[in-house]
């Protein structure tokens, strides 16, 4: 559990250090509190020291929702943006269907700078969303997931995605904004058809 938990925090914020990781998974720690002393020796160990630990409970039970979100805040805390440069793609494109491989709409970028922020609009439509994911591809190849397969029966997707409702993201601070970004549209499930109307990239350089 614990060394899930800090792969993930270590996905989301690689400048982490393990020392630091530790900390956010002992500060964001569900406390468990016995006042009673041991009913053999009489013993109170059950509270917290000035450190947060315990000598029963250590430093409490890992929350892993707590801890993420932490290293999300550390993450973005200390955000200087210099400049934002926003650009679009509005050529519509067909989604294969059933096809592993999807189709890939692609925005170039020609500034120089390191990604500090990003925000990603997309807009599409599919007669079932439920069999749509859909993931950003940086110019250096790392991807990050923006919408798995959780939309049902719906059929029209016009979504947001920034590094508060998609915390993945945060993955992505620190790498080059230069060159071309991809958007990756995979249909999983036969049947049913859509496209990609547009999609537009924002990208706050530090």
């Amino acid at each position: 559990m614990v060394a899930g938990v800090a792969g993930l925090i270590l996905s989301m914020n690689p400048a982490l250090t393990a020392r630091q990781v530790r900390e956010i998974l002992q500060t964001t720690a569900d406390k468990i509190i016995d006042p009673n002393p041991d009913p053999q020796l009489g013993l109170r160990y059950g509270t917290y020291d000035a450190k947060s630990h315990s000598q029963w409970f250590g430093y409490g039970k890992v929350n892993a929702f707590a801890a993420v979100k932490e290293a999300q805040r550390r993450a973005t805390a200390q955000r200087r943006l210099g400049q934002v440069v926003q650009q679009a793609n509005q050529t519509p494109l067909t989604i294969p269907d059933n096809q592993p491989a999807g189709v890939e709409s692609a925005i170039t970028v020609a500034q120089n700078g390191m990604v500090a922020d990003l925000q990603i609009q997309v807009s599409l439509e599919h007669e079932f969303l439920g069999d749509i994911s859909v993931t950003l591809v940086a110019p250096s190849g790392a991807s990050r997931l923006l919408q798995g397969r959780t939309l049902g029966q719906q059929t029209d997707l016009k979504q947001t995605y920034n590094l508060t409702t998609t915390p993945s993201l945060v993955g992505l601070l620190g790498q080059p904004a230069r060159g071309v970004w991809k958007l990756r549209i995979v249909d999983h499930a036969p049947s049913a058809t859509g496209r990609l109307l547009e999609w537009q990239l924002s990208l706050g350089l530090g």
